[in-house]
């Protein structure tokens, strides 16, 4: 089946910029592609956002956590998170209220993001899996909650397995982390936690391996599919069998190193073309026009500015964000690890992470945070009273 998927659902390439028009808020489209074999072709849009608010606002690491955890609150599309960043983009940092600083930045964008999900469309844009629940925002004091154990969570996990090499120890501490990360946040399932650990990733908010990894449940239903189809009994062996089979046939094949986060969403495509499922025809992955891509190459990443024919490819090391602000400097992860003294036990018990709190250097870093790299943002936007309004209302629900 791989091998009679058209190049261009094969790997995250600029023929994504030329996808059908998905619709969107009258002068805010976006693209429209089929689900890519590769599911870093979901995270696209996220992660051309989310680098331009860091470098935009100088997000600090935890503010950085709280724009991440916005994605949960509606994870199926990338659109309405999107039209909130665009929004937040347009405004001079320095007018941004200080209210909506630390955590409170992540929560203004996802109310935005809700709002956005309720404002008239062109037409309805699309989306990569199903959600069964009405997204909502929790209360001020549990998205405080949530982000602070997320934050926790990424250092220390930085602070334990930055280098962690053993896969059988990856996949078990994989696992550990991503039952810790979203315990506090309903809804946020295996298939949504495994799409923001990888952005996390790719960040700089968890080590450079994570966007790799992937945990596979026996609950899933192309995982039932295989396990009935090759009479294997539902256990972590069995599911580890053929993960590592698949893997190991398609890089051999292929020439090329398949992830077993790739391999996953291939297994999943698998199922739904044999099945005689119509989810393919249903859902998509989202670009806008003018933005940035990014590729993982081993453990850096290319990031290509297809827009513009002039700009070279960047290759960044580990990851996009390379340091944060810290009071009134910049530092590594490593470097800020050790400032705190974060403990290097890995994934927190619930006491640790309830007991813990932000430091104010680290939540308000003086200094702001900055890419080492040039980054290119031509998406198209013919609708910015719109977005600034909106802005401006959210904003002042939320005491602005």
């Amino acid at each position: 089946m791989y091998e009679r998927m058209p190049d261009n659902r094969k790997v995250v390439s600029k023929t994504l910029l030329q996808g059908q028009d998905g619709g969107g808020i009258a002068g805010f489209h976006c693209l429209r592609n089929p689900c890519n074999m590769d599911p870093m072709s979901f995270c696209q849009p996220f992660l051309h956002y989310l680098t331009h608010l860091v470098e935009h606002f100088g997000l600090t690491f935890p503010e950085t956590v709280g724009v991440v955890a916005a994605i949960e609150i509606l994870p199926n599309t990338a659109y309405f998170f999107c039209a909130a960043a665009e929004a937040l983009l347009a405004m001079v940092p320095s007018d941004l209220n200080r209210c909506h600083r630390g955590f409170a930045f992540g929560y203004l964008l996802a109310k935005l993001l809700l709002y956005f999900r309720r404002s008239k469309l062109d037409r309805n844009t699309g989306t990569r899996f199903n959600i069964y629940w009405e997204p909502e925002l929790p209360s001020g004091k549990d998205w405080e909650d949530r982000c602070t154990l997320k934050t926790q969570a990424c250092l220390r996990f930085h602070a334990a397995f930055a280098t962690l090499v053993h896969k059988k120890r990856r996949a078990i501490q994989y696992k550990k982390l991503r039952k810790h990360f979203c315990s506090t946040t309903p809804n946020c399932d295996l298939l949504v936690t495994n799409h923001v650990l990888c952005i996390c990733s790719c960040l700089g908010l968890l080590p450079s391996w994570v966007r790799g990894e992937v945990e596979v449940a026996s609950s899933n239903r192309y995982m039932q599919w295989f396990l009935s189809r090759f009479k294997l009994p539902a256990t972590a062996d069995s599911m580890e069998q053929i993960t590592e089979t698949v893997r190991h046939a398609l890089s051999t094949r292929y020439q090329i190193p398949f992830s077993r986060r790739k391999v996953e969403n291939v297994l999943c495509k698998v199922y739904r073309t044999r099945s005689g499922s119509h989810s393919d025809k249903k859902f998509c992955d989202l670009v806008f026009p003018g933005q940035m891509l990014f590729t993982c190459e081993g453990d850096r990443l290319r990031v290509s500015f297809p827009s513009n024919a002039a700009a070279e490819d960047t290759l960044v090391e580990l990851y996009l964000v390379q340091q944060w602000a810290f009071d009134n400097t910049l530092l590594s992860v490593e470097d800020i690890i050790g400032k705190l003294g974060i403990s290097d036990k890995g994934v927190p018990t619930n006491k640790e992470a309830s007991d813990w709190l932000v430091p104010s250097a680290l939540m308000f870093g003086r200094a702001k945070t900055k890419l080492d790299f040039d980054i290119g943002h031509q998406v198209p936007v013919s609708c910015p009273a719109f977005l600034r309004k909106s802005l401006r209302m959210i904003s002042r629900s939320l005491g602005g």
